[in-house]
This record gives C-alpha cells, sequence and structure tokens, in this order.
C-alpha cells in the first residue's frame, strides 16, 4: 500500500493531470483479469486536516455532502479508530446502470509522530464477518467488492492537507469497457475531491452548511479532544484562534483541550 501511494510511475496511467501543483490527479492500473480496477488519487486540500477527518468519521453524513451517495450508515463502531460501515453509490440512471453498495471494515492509523500523516485503510466484508450482518440489497443495486483501499493524509503548511488516495476494487461492471469504467471513475474522484474540500472549509466558519457536523462534534467531544489534540501537538498548533468571535466561529477553539 506503501509503494503504491507514493509511486506515480511503473505501470500506473495518469488519466486526470493536474492543471496547477496541488490540483486533484487520477491514476489507474490495469490488473490481471476484467475484473479489478485499481485507482490512485492525489490533491492537495486548502482545508485543515481535522476537517477534512471531522467528515470522514461521521459516516452517516456522507450524503448529506456528496451528491452521488444515495446512502450511508454506520454498523458496528469496533473501537476508537476501528468503523464497519455501510455505503451506496447513486446512478444517475439506475435503468441501463444498476446502483452500487458496498460493506466495509475500515481502521485510522496514527503515524503523526512517526510519518507526519494519519492514514485509513479498509476492505470489503463478507455477509456475517465480525458478526455484522449485510443489509439486504434494494432495487436495482449490486455489492461490489472493495479488495484493498487505503487514504493518507499528510498536513501541510497554512492549513491545508495533501490526500491521497488508492483503491483496488471489482465493480460488477462486466458488461463495460476499461475505458468506461475508468472515465465513470475519475469523474467521482475528481467531484468528490473538491466536494470534500469545500465542506471541510465550510465547517471552519459559521456557515449554514456545517450545523449538522458540528452537532456531531459537541455530542462527541471525547473522540473529537482526542483527535484535534494529536494533531495540534504534532504539528505545533495551540488550540486558541486569535480574532473578535473566533470561539464562535471555529468549532475546533478549546476542544484539544478537554480532558480524555
Amino acid at each position: 500500500l506503501a509503494a503504491d501511494l507514493d509511486s506515480e510511475g511503473g505501470a500506473w496511467v495518469c488519466v486526470k493531470d493536474a492543471k496547477k501543483e496541488g490540483d486533484v490527479r487520477v491514476w489507474y492500473r490495469a490488473e490481471e483479469g476484467a475484473e479489478l480496477h485499481t485507482l490512485k488519487v492525489d490533491y492537495d486540500m486548502d482545508a485543515r486536516l481535522e476537517y477534512v477527518l471531522v467528515l470522514l468519521n461521521e459516516i452517516t453524513l456522507l450524503h448529506k455532502w456528496l451528491p452521488f451517495i444515495g446512502a450511508s450508515d454506520l454498523l458496528s463502531h469496533r473501537s476508537r479508530c476501528e468503523r464497519i460501515a455501510y455505503v451506496k453509490v447513486q446512478s444517475p440512471a439506475p435503468i441501463m446502470l444498476y446502483h452500487r453498495d458496498v460493506c466495509f471494515y475500515a481502521r485510522a492509523i496514527d503515524g503523526l509522530d512517526e510519518d507526519g500523516c494519519v492514514q485509513i485503510i479498509a476492505r470489503s466484508i463478507e455477509d456475517g464477518d465480525f458478526g455484522v450482518a449485510h443489509p439486504k440489497i434494494v432495487g436495482r443495486t449490486v455489492r461490489i467488492g472493495v479488495d484493498y483501499g487505503c487514504v493518507k493524509f499528510i498536513p501541510l503548511n497554512r492549513g491545508r492537507t495533501r490526500v491521497r488516495c488508492v483503491v483496488k476494487v471489482d465493480p460488477k461492471m462486466q458488461g463495460l469497457p476499461a475505458w468506461l469504467i475508468n472515465w465513470i471513475a475519475t469523474k467521482v474522484c475528481w467531484v468528490g475531491m473538491r466536494l470534500w474540500e469545500w465542506k471541510a472549509r465550510s465547517l471552519e466558519g459559521s456557515q449554514e452548511a456545517g450545523k449538522e457536523h458540528k452537532q456531531r462534534m459537541d455530542e462527541n467531544p471525547e473522540f473529537y479532544s482526542w483527535m484535534v489534540g494529536r494533531i495540534q501537538e504534532c504539528l505545533g498548533v495551540a488550540p486558541e484562534r486569535e480574532g473578535k468571535g473566533a470561539a464562535e466561529t471555529d468549532p475546533l477553539i478549546g476542544i484539544g483541550t478537554l480532558s480524555v
């Protein structure tokens, strides 16, 4: 996984290059057998790592800010950094191309002290794994398999975050040519990254768009005090922000100082 995340040569083919430094880039790698597809995405978000992670942690709110997510649910909260979740990707034309859904296990790894990053690894699970039953498949939906997935978050200066993702997936689209599958995946990756950045930025201010996530943060101070405290500790950032009214506009102020 580490080699896949950090390499750009070899069998990787760039299918969406950056128009400027730090812009969204997407790579594809052909795998043995037509069923498997491996994609990699790299983007420097103009958003703080804390907010980027808040959006990913609140799994049941994914469909609120990603228009192609039809449903999302938390199936099991196994530990502070382990989740089993369900996500459904909505097709714009389900008569021709069915919706796709997946049940997966994900674990976050705090590597801030060692590597200056946070990583999340994930894979799909079978019905009954970890004692968790899959939701029923509803309507025009196909359940896909994710061989592995990994997201690497690297905090940059000036409150920016480098996000690198790689995923090896069987989308269950044997009837479609590889170029069309890659085109669809590339568009989803590009839109998803842009919306992720926009939503993360909305959490930092007082915009109405971030109120649901801010409420979740208030309801779970133990987890978010730990998460924010770890990031601020490693970056050497004080939890307080200067400026009149900062405490009213930035929901992270003070969270890093709460006891856990």
